[in-house]
């Protein structure tokens, strides 16, 4: 057993402001257990200021077990952190195993199961492959209030690097996740995010890469099959990539993807932000409660307050048996994206894409569901595209005000939105179960309403799905709208 206070790594402490120096290992493997306060790696705790860092075909067989007010936890390395550096580093990890169990209690922490946190570093390239964990990962906060904690099944948070490259391909999570109060949580990746001081962010790429654990997250705010939440992130990428477990989460005004929990882009410093999915699926249901609203997509939950915005999804599908939300608020449900807010000049193209997962949700209040996306709401001058593509599962949307469609549940409030809809079909049963709400029921689109200037169009589209309703006193029912 390797034990201590502050840093505490399976083979090394810690490796720090060694500019020019090329790290390698290779072939080796930590088997001891490790208990720690503070930061923990399974290989190496804390490592800044190096050009190269290459790891092949190494493990981590031993026991992580931390107890820390604030720290970075990870199977490989605990902490990356190059503020005072002027490298451009790069990180080679390839053929790494984490196959034993982590337990985390924290504050103000990042946890991850091959690296805990990547923070302020610049032109840095990060490629992970044939990475994978096995076992299980419990992490939780110990005060509620406490500043957000992040939590990855192979890296836990990338925060505030300018010009970052990642690319994981052909890795996997292994771990079955509980958190409870961690705000972040995903898969693969926890959260990545950046301040206005990093105007050229960060662009993520994941091919062939897989969750295939559960995650149970209690006191969460985002969640991601397979990344959590993305903020000022230049842009994603999923190639052949798939969530295959379920998503049980409970939060507040939370955020819930198969794929994606959330993009955001609210600072508006990234020029052109972009999210790409290309032959991914989701088989993992989700299961999403929230005390307030809730967001909540097979594939991505919210995509939200992004200037020029290209979002292009082919060739993907949704093959969950459902999807649940429950919310006291609004609560917005699409077999692919929950929510579409606030985003500005935006553009989206989804082409070749189904859902099979019945979809349900019940509020308090507004409740929208469509069988691919769940809401457009307030995005100005955009452009939304989909051909070719698909809705089999039924929906059923429960509140006091709520709309229900076989493709999209909710357009509203949209100035100058240019919708066009081609070679779509569902055979969904679009249908309510209260009588005394208020409905707008459609085999295509629930309801539309107060779009300034909209150009819509709906060509060579069917619905065989029954549109039915037993509202009092008023339900509004269409075969397409």
């Amino acid at each position: 057993m390797v034990s201590g206070n502050n840093i505490v790594g399976g083979l090394v402490g810690r490796i720090e402001n060694n500019e020019g120096t090329y790290v390698t290992l290779t072939n080796s493997v930590n088997l001891g257990d490790l208990n720690s306060n503070g930061n923990t790696g399974g290989i190496v705790a804390s490592l800044s200021s190096v050009d190269v860092f290459a790891v092949g075909n190494c493990a981590n067989s031993g026991f992580i077990h931390v107890i820390c007010d604030s720290c970075f936890v990870g199977g490989l390395i605990g902490d990356v952190n190059d503020q005072k550096s002027t490298a451009n580093p790069k990180f080679s990890i390839s053929s790494f195993v984490n196959q034993n169990s982590m337990n985390v209690t924290c504050n103000d922490s990042a946890v991850g199961g091959v690296i805990g946190r990547i923070h302020e570093s610049a032109n840095t390239n990060v490629a992970l492959f044939n990475t994978t964990t096995s076992g299980s990962l419990h992490a939780a906060v110990k005060q509620v209030n406490s500043n957000p904690s992040v939590l990855g099944g192979l890296i836990g948070m990338i925060t505030n690097n300018n010009n970052l490259t990642l690319t994981t391909d052909r890795s996997k999570n292994g771990f079955s996740i509980f958190s409870s109060g961690f705000n972040s949580v995903g898969g693969l990746l926890g959260s990545c995010s950046n301040s206005e001081r990093h105007i050229n962010g960060a662009s993520l790429s994941f091919f062939d890469s897989v969750n295939t654990k559960a995650l149970s997250c209690q006191g969460a705010f985002v969640v991601g099959g397979l990344v959590g939440y993305l903020f000022s992130v230049k842009s994603v990428t999923l190639e052949r990539c798939e969530n295959q477990e379920t998503l049980n989460v409970t939060g507040t005004g939370i955020s819930v993807g198969g794929f994606i929990g959330m993009f955001d882009n609210k600072l508006n410093i990234i020029i052109s932000p972009q999210v790409t999915m290309f032959e991914s699926a989701n088989s993992g249901n989700i299961n999403a409660t929230s005390e307030t609203t809730s967001n909540v997509g097979g594939l991505v939950g919210t995509i939200q307050d992004n200037l020029n915005i290209v979002v292009l999804i082919e060739n993907s599908t949704n093959n969950a048996n459902f999807i649940q939300s429950y919310g006291t608020n609004d609560t917005h449900t699409g077999g692919f994206v929950g929510s579409f807010a606030g985003n500005g000049n935006m553009k989206v193209s989804v082409s070749g894409c189904s859902n099979m997962a019945e979809l349900y949700s019940s509020s308090k209040h507004n409740s929208c569901i469509g069988g691919l996306i769940g809401e457009l709401n307030e995005n100005a001058q955009s452009e939304v595209t989909l051909s070719d593509v698909t809705n089999k599962g039924t929906i059923r949307p429960n509140g006091s005000n709520s709309c229900g469609g076989g493709l999209i549940g909710n357009v509203t409030a949209n100035p100058v939105l240019a919708l066009s809809i081609s070679n779509g079909f569902n055979s969904g049963h679009v249908t309510s179960e209260q009588t005394k709400s208020l409905f707008s029921l459609g085999g295509i689109i629930g309801n539309v309403k107060s779009n300034p200037s909209i150009t819509m169009a709906i060509v060579t589209c069917k619905n065989t799905g029954n549109v039915t309703s037993f509202v009092l006193p008023t339900s509004h029912n269409g075969g397409f709208i």
